[in-house]
């Protein structure tokens, strides 16, 4: 592979610099959802933002692709055109293909990266141990009865302790996981609501959508339309 200089040109880094992790980081902050973001050197890229808790997580940079129309920079070296030239054009239906396949892939990151925290391999305390359950097995057919069988304790014994440590059932545990990952996925996505539902482990969509409504206090549709971070007072999450 031969590697093609850049730095030649004075001030070349850093106006790179400034377009990508600046400019681009500031218009992904702006609109938290994905764009296409074209730099000075006629380089488009898909921008793909997530977000926790309201806040930018985590940046996935897709591409490049060719910008249509677009002069190229007379300080800009020929291997680099002939590169340049050899580039696809964005077209809309990859973009939004590659953008829904970017925002799953990246919840999956941020999933994963809270798992990691979590394990510090030293033993851990029961309550842990039903939370790491939920994370690994909330979008599944989980119930008590799983669970119990993954801690080795009796049915009886296992609704007991997820009582004492939580001060609610295990089935209200399953749902509060449940509709948070679905308003995540709601916010950070365009999922079509049936895909969210079967997304976070509803098999129903008109059951997601009662139960949504009743948790959250506004239906998922209205949700992802007003942008809000949290559910509704008077939910789990209050």
């Amino acid at each position: 592979m031969k590697i093609v200089r850049t730095g030649v040109t004075p001030g070349w880094n850093r106006r790179c610099h400034e377009e990508c992790m600046l400019r681009a980081e500031a218009a992904a902050d702006r609109l938290r959802r994905p764009f296409l973001h074209s730099c000075w050197k006629g380089v488009t890229e898909l921008i793909v933002p997530l977000e926790r808790n309201g806040s930018l997580a985590l940046l996935l940079y897709a591409g490049a692709f060719r910008t249509p129309g677009t002069e190229l920079p007379e300080e800009l070296p020929k291997p680099l055109r002939q590169l340049y030239a050899g580039l696809p054009l964005p077209g809309e239906n990859l973009g939004n293909e590659l953008a829904l396949e970017l925002q799953l892939f990246g919840q999956g990151l941020l999933h994963y990266a809270d798992l990691c925290r979590n394990r510090t391999g030293a033993p851990q305390e029961r309550s842990n141990q039903i939370r790491r359950f939920l994370e690994d097995h909330a979008h599944e057919e989980a119930g008590l009865a799983e669970l119990a069988e993954a801690l080795h304790l009796s049915v009886t014994y296992t609704c007991h302790l997820v009582k004492y440590h939580f001060g609610k059932p295990f089935h209200t545990l399953l749902r509060e996981e449940r509709i948070r990952r679905a308003c995540n996925l709601l916010h950070s996505t365009e999922l079509p609501l049936k895909a969210v539902a079967a997304a976070v482990g509803f098999r129903n969509e008109f059951y997601f959508n009662r139960l949504f409504t009743r948790v959250c206090g506004i239906p998922p549709g209205e949700f992802r339309k007003s942008g809000r971070n949290q559910p509704g007072a008077g939910g789990p999450f209050a």
